[in-house]
């Protein structure tokens, strides 16, 4: 789990996020297997203060590991 250090400044430690893609096609059709976020990388994609509060604040957390097949023809 992550944590926002809160204060004047809202701090996060840095973070990577991997995706990848991966598949074959032809002229006429493809299959690919995909995921995002493929170690399940804990992260916030904002957050804030709130004013007058002491090491108070809120994140909104950023999207957890998703995969997936993706299967196209064309006719």
């Amino acid at each position: 789990n992550r944590q926002i250090s809160t204060g004047r400044v809202l701090r996060e430690e840095s973070y990577s996020l991997v995706n990848a893609r991966l598949g074959i096609e032809n002229e006429t059709w493809g299959i690919f297997f995909w995921t995002k976020n493929l170690f399940d990388e804990g992260y916030f994609i904002t957050g804030s203060n709130f004013a007058g509060l002491v090491d108070a604040g809120y994140g909104i957390v950023g999207e957890p590991r998703s995969y997936g097949l993706e299967v196209s023809f064309e006719f």
